[in-house]
């Protein structure tokens, strides 16, 4: 059996001398997205073209990256969008066990849409 989150067992060992037994703590340091933020307010909108900055900062991923756009990052840093249209970042971990997601939305105010 393989744990997918940190679990604890108990180890039994049977000899001569008695029973021992002892518990064993397995922690798989699960990928964990401590913030996804962007410098705007959910109800804020920008005009398109203008810059957008997404900050994060995770813990335990092997790999951390952004869609659309912003491809393999860093596990905590920043970076800026001059989206076009309102879009949705999603930022992505993965290590042990399932990928780990965050979605935020862009506002973009776009007079010809």
């Amino acid at each position: 059996m393989i744990p997918t989150k940190d679990t604890t067992y108990r180890l039994t060992a049977t000899g001569d001398g008695g029973v021992v037994s002892q518990p064993v703590t397995i922690q798989l340091n699960l990928p964990i997205i401590q913030s996804f933020t962007s410098n705007m307010s959910p109800d804020q909108y920008i005009t398109h073209g203008q810059p957008a900055t997404l900050q994060w900062n995770v813990l335990h991923a092997a790999t951390v990256s952004i869609d659309p756009g912003g491809g393999l990052v860093k596990a905590q840093g920043s970076v800026q969008f001059f989206p076009m249209k309102t879009t949705d970042y999603t930022l992505t971990c993965t290590g042990v066990g399932d990928p780990v997601r965050s979605t935020l939305t862009v506002n973009v105010w776009n007079p010809w849409e």
